[in-house]
């Protein structure tokens, strides 16, 4: 996995998170299935790269709590 795959997987989690803020599901769905497909494959070990992916389970977390937010309020 390379660095700029992790960086466009990074960045696709951050639209999923705008896109949960506006209670897009749909676009959180397609742009989850997008991510998928990148992170595909043995981790990396490099250190630059960890952050990143730590990062993306940080605002996945958020992600998480604004769906389950929406969801209760419904």
């Amino acid at each position: 996995m390379s660095l700029d795959v992790v960086q466009r997987a990074l960045a696709i989690t951050g639209a999923m998170h705008e896109a949960a803020t506006r209670h897009d599901w749909q676009a959180v769905a397609v742009l989850e299935a997008e991510r998928a497909v990148l992170l595909q494959g043995p981790l990396p070990a490099d250190e630059g790269m960890l952050k990143s992916i730590k990062a993306m389970l940080a605002i996945d977390a958020m992600t998480k709590t604004r769906a389950r937010e929406a969801r209760d309020n419904i």
